[in-house]
C-alpha cells in the first residue's frame, strides 16, 4: 500500500508556498487518520465475527462432542474470521510490511541504490514516494482462500471433511492454484509496471481456474441449490474485486491507496465474515 508519509510530503512540497505546503501536509494527515480508522473498523468486524463463531461452536456442545470429526468443519468459519482478524491487527499495528520507494514515474528505485553515489541517491529520494507492501496480508490470503473454498464445498454439498479427502483432486488443485496466485501478486508488487501487467493476466487465468475447479466440485457433490445460489454470486464478485483493486492500485496506480484498501477490506469482510456466517446460519 502507498504510505501516507508526512515526511515525504514535506520533501516533495518544498518548492511550493508555505501556506500550500501546510495544506498538503494537513490533508495527508487527515487521509492517514481515515485509513487507520478504516483498518481498525475492519479489525473490529473480524473480531466480532470470530466471537460469534466461537459462541456458535461452544453453544450446547458437550465435552464428548468435541472429540467427534464433525467438529472440524464447524471450526472452519472460526478459523477464517480469526486469520482475518490477525491480519488486520498487524496492519493497524503497522507491522508485517516492507517499505520501498518509487520515483515520479512509479518505477521502483530500491534496486538502483547500491550503484548511486550519495548525491544521486539524495536527488532521487527527494522526489520519491514511500510505499508499504504489507506481506502479512498476502500470508493471510495464502491460508484463507483455500480454507474458504474448502468450507464452501463442505457446507454446500453437505459433506464431511473425510468425504472430501477421499477425492482430494479438487482440494489439492485449489490449494496449488491459490499459492500460485498469491505468490505472483506478492512478488509482482516489488517489480516494474510491465511485470505487474503480466502478473495481472496470469492471476486472472489462475482465478478462472479456481472458479472452474470450485464450480465443478459443487456440481459433482450435488450442492444444495439454495445455499450455493446465495453464496456463489457474492463470492465471485468479491473474488474479482481483489484482482481489480490490485491491478489499478498496485499495477497501474490509477486509484488512490484509500480506495484500494477499502475494496480489499470490503472483499475480505464478504469472504471471511459474511460468507462463513451465511453458511453457518443456513445449516
Amino acid at each position: 500500500m502507498i504510505s501516507i508519509d508526512v515526511e515525504t510530503a514535506q520533501k516533495q512540497s518544498s518548492h511550493i508556498g508555505s501556506n500550500d505546503k501546510i495544506k498538503v501536509i494537513n490533508l495527508l494527515k487527515w487521509l492517514s487518520k481515515i485509513q487507520n480508522n478504516q483498518s481498525w473498523g475492519f479489525s473490529g468486524i473480524f473480531l466480532s465475527s470470530t466471537i460469534f463463531h466461537l459462541f456458535k461452536l461452544t453453544n450446547n456442545r458437550t465435552l464428548s462432542s468435541y472429540l467427534g470429526l464433525s467438529v472440524f468443519h464447524e471450526l472452519l468459519p472460526l478459523l477464517l474470521s480469526g486469520i482475518a482478524f490477525v491480519n488486520y491487527y498487524f496492519i493497524v499495528s503497522d507491522l508485517g510490511y516492507i517499505k520501498i520507494y518509487l520515483d515520479e514515474n512509479n518505477r521502483l528505485i530500491n534496486r538502483n541504490l547500491r550503484i548511486m553515489d550519495e548525491e544521486q541517491l539524495h536527488q532521487r529520494l527527494m522526489v520519491a514516494s514511500s510505499r508499504k507492501i504489507y506481506y502479512v496480508r498476502y500470508i493471510c490470503w495464502l491460508f484463507s482462500w483455500p480454507l474458504l473454498m474448502f468450507t464452501i464445498q463442505i457446507y454446500c454439498t453437505n459433506s464431511s471433511c473425510l468425504e472430501l479427502l477421499k477425492t482430494p483432486e479438487s482440494s489439492l488443485c485449489a490449494i496449488i492454484l491459490t499459492e500460485v496466485l498469491v505468490s505472483v501478486l506478492l512478488i509482482a508488487s516489488f517489480t516494474c509496471n510491465t511485470i505487474k501487467c503480466l502478473a495481472a493476466l496470469v492471476s486472472l487465468a489462475v482465478q478462472m481456474g479456481l472458479v472452474v475447479s470450485l464450480t465443478r466440485s459443487l456440481v459433482i457433490g450435488k450442492a444444495i441449490q439454495s445455499l450455493a445460489m446465495a453464496v456463489m454470486p457474492i463470492f465471485l464478485m468479491s473474488w474479482v474485486a481483489y484482482l481489480v483493486a490490485w491491478s489499478f492500485g498496485e499495477g497501474f496506480v490509477v486509484i488512490s491507496d484509500l480506495t484500494k484498501e477499502t475494496i480489499w477490506g470490503v472483499s475480505d469482510t464478504i469472504q471471511f465474515a459474511v460468507i462463513p456466517s451465511l453458511l453457518v446460519c443456513f445449516i
